[in-house]
């Protein structure tokens, strides 16, 4: 269930508020239309039925109102606008000026409306901020995306979400960026370009027999356009029904037209459907490479050595030094433990590791490859991000022969003692004379603490809380230190 200011939003069977929202304007602009065409039929008893029609229209506006969806109420205002625009009379006027009516008589209707001009308001911060990545993956992948959803959503969120805003995407909160960031923009184009097409020919036909319904059911594709901007729709099987009907309604009037009045649809209509397609393609693949190629940060993702996955990520700017890390699993390591670093400077890669002391030698010998590869002029540090992998990364780095090779070492959580002596931290840092970084969270100080006591470059920091990722304590310490 969801709230607005403690009123429950109405949702009926939907996921979503939203989802509903877009359901009853396609549903409501038909039956307006259903209502206004009934008001002209010829007899008598159609016309008094029309009114139980203009009721039902009257309780989907209540309902309408009562889902406080910011982009439900602009589609139905968009659509009726337009058709009353259309119309050139009265009448037309009705509609949109009672769905507004309606929506400041609902309690906190009003401030429903006004808070759709504050920015700074969270569900409207979060969806630009994921819109404004959303094109840079539209951009990167504009030939075929990269797939159903969620990987976008799930892309997004560990490359280009901010670090200090933690939420999770199946989707990207709207049809047309869902769609080009799913199955990339060419796709986008064609579809955008049947439906354009298809509104074309339908107002064509319209402005042949200017009948009500017709005029009603293209409202309610445009109204459901309106809505595809802030809400992922085309996966409801309801709402694509509806759309379906609406497109249906259009269909039978072109046909009808076409076999009675020779109507033919005029050829500018696929020259301007293809204009408006492709600048909108355009649109989204331009500003999204210029956010792509904005990044503070660029990557790549390989494998190495003995097959060991590789997650390399580079600063744009030049880098402070490069930090190695040992991660249990790359993808869930983005945002705690690599992102920190590289948005503070470093140059951080990421190699996919299994705790235990078989992953001792491996670690070893790719992080030499890698060091292989680097310049001698800035800082190489080792590390990792839990207890277990920090005991395999001070096996494979604090080694007599190697030890030149590296700046320092990162750990987090390291175990005072441990009862296997391949990886016992005692033995190694008997060895280890230079930088050591023992973070730690607040349950095990006690014992980072005692190894701390052993060794002048041994840095203790303050002890992280369960919010504090362990990339960021590395990130200041390094920056501070070093």
């Amino acid at each position: 269930m969801f709230y607005y200011l403690e009123h429950a939003r109405l949702q009926l069977w939907f996921f979503s508020p939203n989802l509903c929202a877009a359901f009853l304007v396609i549903t409501l602009l038909l039956t307006v239309g259903g209502f206004r065409r009934m008001r002209i039929a010829h007899t008598p008893g159609i016309r008094m039925a029309a009114w139980s029609v203009a009721a039902m229209a009257g309780l989907q506006i209540i309902m309408l109102a009562m889902t406080y969806s910011r982009g439900g109420y602009l589609a139905a205002l968009t659509a009726t606008t337009l058709a009353a625009l259309a119309e050139k009379n009265w009448r037309g006027w009705v509609v949109p000026l009672l769905i507004l009516a309606v929506i400041l008589l609902t309690v906190d209707g009003g401030s429903r409306i006004r808070s759709a001009t504050q920015w700074e308001e969270g569900s409207i911060r979060n969806r630009l901020l994921l819109w404004h990545g959303g094109t840079a993956i539209a951009a990167r992948h504009w030939a075929t995306g990269i797939g159903a959803p969620p990987a976008a959503g799930n892309l997004y969120t560990a490359y280009y979400q901010p670090l200090w805003l933690e939420e999770r995407y199946h989707s990207m909160v709207s049809d047309y960026m869902t769609l080009a960031t799913a199955y990339g923009l060419i796709w986008l184009t064609a579809g955008l370009l049947a439906v354009f097409s298809g509104i074309g020919i339908g107002w064509c036909c319209w402005r042949g027999n200017r009948d009500p319904l017709l005029l009603y059911a293209l409202a309610a594709i445009v109204g459901y356009l309106v809505c595809g901007l802030f809400s992922t729709g085309y996966a409801s099987g309801w709402i694509m029904a509806a759309w379906a009907a609406a497109w249906g309604v259009v269909a039978l009037f072109v046909l009808r037209d076409m076999r009675r009045y020779g109507f033919r649809p005029r050829p500018a209509i696929a020259g301007w459907a293809f204009g408006a397609a492709a600048g909108i393609a355009l649109l989204l693949g331009g500003y999204g490479g210029m956010v792509y190629h904005n990044r503070p940060f660029h990557w790549q993702q390989r494998e190495i050595g003995n097959s060991l996955p590789l997650l390399e990520l580079s600063p744009r700017q030049e880098t402070r030094g490069t930090v190695i890390l040992a991660v249990s699993h790359l993808e869930t390591a983005i945002r705690p433990v690599l992102r920190p670093l590289v948005e503070k400077g470093w140059h951080v890669i990421g190699l996919e590791t299994a705790p235990g002391t078989n992953a001792v030698e491996p670690f070893r010998e790719a992080a030499q490859q890698i060091r292989a590869t680097l310049p001698d002029d800035k800082p190489v540090w080792l590390g990792a991000p839990d207890a277990e992998l920090s005991l395999v990364v001070l096996a494979a780095g604090a080694t007599g022969s190697l030890q030149p090779d590296w700046d320092g070492i990162a750990t987090f959580n390291l175990p005072s003692d441990w009862p296997f002596a391949e990886l016992s931290p005692v033995k190694r840092l008997d060895v280890w004379n230079k930088p050591l970084i023992l973070a730690s969270d607040q349950w095990h100080i006690d014992a980072t603490r005692k190894l701390a006591e052993g060794g002048t470059k041994r840095i203790l920091p303050e002890p992280a809380d369960n919010r504090t990722p362990p990339g960021v304590i590395f990130a200041e310490v390094l920056n501070r230190c070093f």
